[in-house]
Formats: structure tokens, sequence, C-alpha cells
């Protein structure tokens, strides 16, 4: 089995952010060994060992510690594997100190979730604020169909006016036909009506003449 232990000195926003409790668990779930102490100039220093593949998993999940943590620099020295490293450790400080660890993990933890819920909070306002300047184009554009929708029954109702007024020049313009061809009907009726008195009126007198004549 290719054994390797290395030494690290993590560099950054390192304490009070959970990074002990994050190495420990990623370790553990990885099957190394060893033991990380927090340093009073305010870096961490870890003693980490195992398989060499293991290894590698594990420096590259630590390059991708979640936040708060912010490492910013990883120096490692590689080291004899130390036999009596069974298992992964964290070496704690005072009682104060560590009260002071797990409050400040919690208060960079409480910052970390300020900042996202007013940067959601910042987006949400930005958001509703275009979802509202959305609906009032929306209602413009309600508006002005509207007004075209009024246009059109305006121009229609305007069709419609010019519609019964031919109707009713029509209707007056028929009538009006009807009573001339009437009227026409009753001057011929007149007319033919003294056509034929005078007719019989002269075959009466031509009968009288050839009477006198003795024709008839």
């Amino acid at each position: 089995m290719d054994m390797k232990a290395l030494k690290l000195l993590l560099k950054g926003r390192v304490q009070r952010v959970g990074l002990r409790r994050f190495c420990l668990e990623l370790a553990q779930e990885l099957g190394l060994s060893g033991r990380i102490r927090n340093l009073p100039n305010g870096s961490v220093e870890m003693i980490i060992q195992g398989e060499k593949g293991k290894l590698d998993e594990f420096l590259s999940s630590l390059e991708r510690a979640p936040r708060p943590i912010s490492i910013r620099d990883i120096s490692k020295e590689e080291i004899e594997v130390d036999p009596s490293l069974e298992y992964f450790s964290v070496e704690f400080g005072s009682l104060e100190e560590e009260l002071q660890e797990g409050f400040g993990a919690m208060h960079s933890v409480f910052l970390e979730y300020w900042g996202e819920f007013r940067e959601f909070s910042r987006r949400t306002d930005e958001n509703f604020k275009l979802l509202t300047e959305e609906i009032r184009e929306v209602g413009r554009k309600v508006d002005s169909v509207g007004e075209k929708v009024e246009e059109v029954g305006r121009k229609v109702d305007s069709v419609g006016e010019k519609v019964d007024s031919v109707r009713d020049e029509i209707v007056e313009t028929r009538e009006e036909v009807i009573r001339e061809l009437r009227g026409s009907r009753e001057d011929f009726r007149e007319f033919l009506s003294r056509e034929i008195s005078e007719m019989r009126r002269e075959i009466s007198e031509i009968k009288e003449a050839l009477k006198r004549e003795g024709i008839i």
C-alpha cells in the first residue's frame, strides 16, 4: 500500500468558520488519519496521512471547501508517516478558545446567510419591480387594444348608419316608383276609356248614317 503523509499550513479565513469540523468529517469519510489545530497567528496546521489517492482526493475537496471557509493558501510539506496516528482528530484549545471558536463559526455562518438573504431580497425587489413594469406594459397594451376596438366599433357604427341611410333611400325610391307606376296606370286607364267611348260614338254615328241611306 502506497502510504504518504503531509504537513499542511492553511491560511485565509480558516478559523471560527467550521474548517476543523469539515476536515474531520472528510478525513473520516476517506479513511485518513492525522490531526488538526488552530495556531495563534490565525492559520491552521494539519497533519494528514493515508493512501496517496485518498490524500489527493482530500486535497481536491479541501480546495473546494464550502463557505464561509475561504482558504487563500495551502503550504504542503511531505513528512514521515506516523504509525501512532490511527485516526484523524481535532486538537482542541482551552474551553474559552473553543467557545470563541464555536460562536465565531456561528457568527460567520450567520453573516454568510445574512449576505445571501440580502442579495436574495435585492434580487426579489428587482424582479418584483420588473414584474410590476411588465404588468403595467401589458395594461398599456390592453388599453391600446381597447382603444382600437372602440375605433373599429365607431367605424362599424358609421358604416351601419350609411347602410341605413342607403336603405331608406332605396325604400323611398321604390315607393316613389310604385306611386308613379300607379299614377301612370290610372292615366292610361282613363285615356283608354276615353278612346273606347269615342270609338263607340263614331261607330254609332256610322250606323245611323248607313240606316238613313238604307244600306242596313
